[in-house]
């Protein structure tokens, strides 16, 4: 009897293992689909030595070499930082997830790069700067993919959401020509931004966020597309969303049934190198191509004014925001609320954007309630074994 108890002990000991070991496995399983389109690599550079960029890349499966592929880089937010290669595909309401659905791998078969940053780094914070290790490693990366794949370089396209959109302001400042359109959501910008954003007001973009953001305000976005108008930009798409708090921004955008139509109808035609930085460079401005050829056309246009002065001021007023008066007029332009629509989304789209903005999270929770119950009532048995046990008669 009593050899037979300890049989069944360490069969339910075994039992609870492999249970263990299934619920710490859970978080991978929820991501599986997303997992089965991507491929998981870490990127070094010699510009960055000891430093390891650890990166997710979607290829399409029928991927053909005499094609060329439209490239999506998608930048994640602050709370995905890390180097599990994982976080930044554990959302389902992301670029990341919606390119790999099985009715976008047919309709949209392109290359999607999503890189991780660091814990310890950011995409970019903080106007005007050097830009961030891993946001320079991320360009090389995608130097390194031009390289290894026939990605079109005129239809390059880059989003991010949170700390992802500053990122992708950050890289419209510094490379205004490698991007055929850019979709930043909920990002962040201070006022030497709005200076600057002339060196990519031709490139087409779609900003979107809360009015209702707790985490960045939603000035942020405002400031930057009306300093984008201002600047003569007429390729700026505002869509600030009415009661939506920070995280639901994300889902709101990418659940817009018009976005991805939008995005891959846009292209550029660079005839120069687009992974030359052209824009900002730390607090230096450096003109881009076509900035410098815009400049020169309207100085031979101001040659021919009568009037030095009054040319002289025109050609400020063209080419230069000055930081105060920026301000100031983007400070008054809030006064009057302005209304912009919103994205368009089916009532099942909406449904389903408030559902996977915290499917996760529930199924986790039920994972954890469930395996918590069963190691319970296993332990409870063990006990109650190790009871009977003790009162067996030996043999």
């Amino acid at each position: 009897m009593n050899i037979k108890l300890k049989k069944t002990a360490s069969v339910l000991l075994a039992f609870l293992v492999v249970l263990g070991i299934g619920a710490a496995a859970t978080p991978s399983a929820l991501a599986g689909s997303i997992y089965q389109e991507y491929d998981p690599k870490q990127f070094t550079t010699d510009k960055h030595p000891n430093k390891t960029l650890p990166y997710q890349i979607h290829v399409p499966s029928d991927y053909d070499e005499s094609k060329s592929y439209p490239l999506v880089l998608y930048l994640h937010g602050m709370g995905d930082r890390g180097n599990d290669n994982y976080a930044p595909l554990k959302r389902t309401n992301t670029m990341a997830n919606q390119l790999v659905t099985a009715e976008n791998l047919e309709k949209y078969p392109c290359i999607v790069v999503v890189p991780q940053c660091p814990v310890d780094d950011v995409w970019a914070m903080h106007f005007p700067s050097d830009i961030s290790v891993s946001l320079d490693m991320t360009v090389e990366l995608l130097k390194s993919i031009v390289k290894t794949y026939h990605v079109d370089q005129n239809r390059m396209y880059v989003t991010g959401f949170s700390m992802g959109g500053i990122g992708t302001w950050d890289l419209l400042l510094r490379y205004p020509d490698m991007f055929a359109a850019a979709v930043p959501i909920a990002g962040y910008a201070e006022p030497w931004a709005w200076e600057n954003v002339r060196v990519f007001k031709d490139v087409p973009v779609r900003v979107y966020h809360g009015n209702k953001d707790e985490v960045v305000d939603v000035s942020c976005s405002r400031n930057m597309v009306n300093a984008l108008k201002q600047a003569g930009s007429t390729r700026v798409q505002y869509f600030e969303l009415d009661g939506v708090d920070h995280e639901l921004a994300v889902t709101h955008a990418y659940y817009d049934e018009q976005l991805l139509p939008w995005l891959f109808s846009q292209k550029n035609n660079n005839t120069f190198p687009a992974f030359v930085p052209q824009g900002i460079k730390g607090k230096d401005f450096l003109s881009s191509s076509r900035i410098a050829a815009s400049s020169e056309t309207s100085s031979k246009k101001q040659t021919k004014s009568s009037n030095p002065s009054t040319t002289s001021s025109k050609r400020q007023t063209t080419e230069t925001l000055s930081i105060s008066s920026s301000a100031a007029e983007l400070s008054s332009s809030q006064q009057k609320p302005v209304s912009y629509a919103a994205p368009a989304q089916s009532a099942g789209n909406q449904a389903d954007a408030k559902e996977h903005t915290s499917s996760n999270t529930f199924f986790i929770v039920v994972c954890i309630v469930i395996v918590g119950a069963i190691g319970a009532a296993g332990i409870a048995m063990f006990i109650k074994i190790k009871i009977n046990m003790s009162h067996a008669p030996q043999e």
